[in-house]
Order: structure tokens, then sequence, then C-alpha cells
């Protein structure tokens, strides 16, 4: 009796849903409004930890965008602890590179990219 081997063609499309259609991002941003969570940038003054609250304004598996009362130099590696509330519940310690800044009304936004994670599911790919 002969065996026979069956293929299955599967055609996949990536999903771009976002703002337009040339919108390319790696990973869909969940808005802060679908995200409630609290972040804090770490510093450190007279060798003392500091922590200095920001706003989350979106965050994905690869990075973040947030409000900032003063500028952080692009390229620059900063530690951030994020308080995820729902819907992950959970707190993580992220290193991320400034990838970008823009001046706003009501301080800086900053769009950073996760380059570790205290996480396995927030961060780079392996």
């Amino acid at each position: 009796m002969r065996s026979k081997t069956r293929f299955v063609m599967v055609r996949v499309l990536k999903d771009w849903s976002g703002p337009s259609a040339s919108d390319r991002r790696r990973y869909r941003r969940f808005e802060a409004g679908a995200v409630e969570a609290s972040i804090a940038l770490i510093g450190t003054q007279d060798s003392r930890l500091t922590l200095d609250a920001c706003r989350l304004l979106d965050v994905s598996y690869g990075g973040m965008c947030l409000l900032a009362d003063e500028p952080l130099a692009k390229g620059g590696v900063h530690r951030f602890l994020i308080e995820f509330v729902a819907p992950f519940s959970d707190v993580v310690l992220v290193k991320a590179c400034v990838a970008w800044m823009r001046p706003s009304d009501d301080g800086v936004r900053i769009g950073v990219r996760f380059l570790e994670s205290s996480k396995g599911w927030l961060g780079p790919e392996a």
C-alpha cells in the first residue's frame, strides 16, 4: 500500500492595524487607556536611588512612549520600573534606549526601545 504525502498551503498576512497603512511597527501598541500602569525613571543622586514619576502614553512589547518632565539624551540607556495594574498585574524592571524625543505642552514625549526586561514577555526578541 502506498502512503500519500499531503501538503497544506497557508498564506499568512501580517496585520498592520494601526493609525495608517504605512505604519510598520514591529509590535502592536497598547494605548495608555487600555493598559493601567505606573512608570518611574530610575536614577541616582548623591549615591542614592531616585524614582522620577513619568506618565505612560502607550506601550508595546518592544518599547513605550512616555511623558517626562525633563528630556533624556537620545541614544541614552536608562532603567524604568513599570507597575502594570491591568491587564497584566505585574511589576517589570526594564533597561531601554531613548529612540526619540519631542517637546510637548505638558513635558517631553520620549520614545524608548526595550533592551532588557525582568520579564520574558516584555522586551527584545531572543
